[in-house]
């Protein structure tokens, strides 16, 4: 399953990696790929994830969920 999270507050390749770190936190996530560009994750995971701890591992890196898609 594909889920884009759209991710505000990010400004550089430390923001990146700190965003790719706290989505592999959630668990049973088989890939993540951060777009600094883009301002977006896209995450693929074998079963629909949760919106409210992907905005809360979000939050504790410091930065905002704009939309899960």
């Amino acid at each position: 399953m594909k889920t884009e999270v759209f991710i505000d507050g990010m400004h550089c390749e430390h923001c990146v990696a700190a965003a790719e770190k706290a989505l592999l936190g959630l668990g049973k996530i088989d890939k993540v790929k951060v777009s600094l560009k883009k301002g977006k994750a896209t995450v693929h995971s074998a079963s629909p994830l949760d919106s409210e701890a992907v905005k809360s591992c979000i939050a504790e890196a410091g930065f905002t969920v704009t939309e899960i898609k």
